[in-house]
């Protein structure tokens, strides 16, 4: 449903049908999306099945706006930290070298892919089970009783698939029960 369309400097350039449908041409976003992103929709902004993504025709927008906190990427915390130090040393699942920390290092970090279980890595891509679950023995008695920081890192499937099941394993309640001292 595309047609080509020649701009004043005689390039060829695509066009959407679609993008008339799409709140985002209607101003409805502003000022955080222009009205002229909309002219790259090139697939319905309808999605019934709300897999892994949200767009502006989705039943629950404003909930998932008001959980987010808008469209802005000028969002305060509510909370504060001390400052951080300035080198913070990353652990994996194995939490090798950890005994060799000295008091130098009072905060560390880990990532998401260390405290889950129900995450593969077959043939070069990550692969969930049916049930990914959390795992229970690390805690901040397993880190020394540092202050820990979880860092949301890892490839795009295990976060996309992570976060698209979020509700069904409760990624926040099991998250919170690890002790943390903060979450990016």
């Amino acid at each position: 449903m595309r047609y080509i369309l020649r701009d004043f400097s005689e390039q060829l350039k695509n066009q959407s049908f679609l993008f008339t449908n799409c709140d985002v041409a209607k101003g409805n976003f502003l000022p955080h999306i222009l009205e002229e992103e909309a002219s790259t929709v090139f697939n319905t902004c309808d999605n019934p099945a709300r897999k892994n993504i949200i767009t502006c025709k989705d039943i629950h927008l404003s909930k998932f706006l008001a959980e987010v906190g808008g469209l802005s990427f000028d969002l305060k915390l509510s909370s504060t930290f001390e400052d951080l130090p300035f080198y913070i040393p990353v652990f994996g699942r194995e939490l090798t070298g950890l005994s060799d920390l000295s008091n130098e290092f009072p905060v560390i970090a880990t990532s998401l892919v260390n405290i889950l279980d129900g995450i593969t890595l077959k043939a070069g891509a990550f692969h969930e089970k049916s049930k990914i679950t959390f795992r229970r023995s690390i805690s901040r008695q397993s880190f020394g009783n540092k202050k820990v920081i979880l860092f949301n890192t890892g490839p795009d499937t295990l976060i996309e698939s992570v976060w698209h099941k979020r509700d069904k394993f409760k990624l926040f309640d099991e998250i919170s029960k690890l002790g943390f001292y903060a979450i990016g």
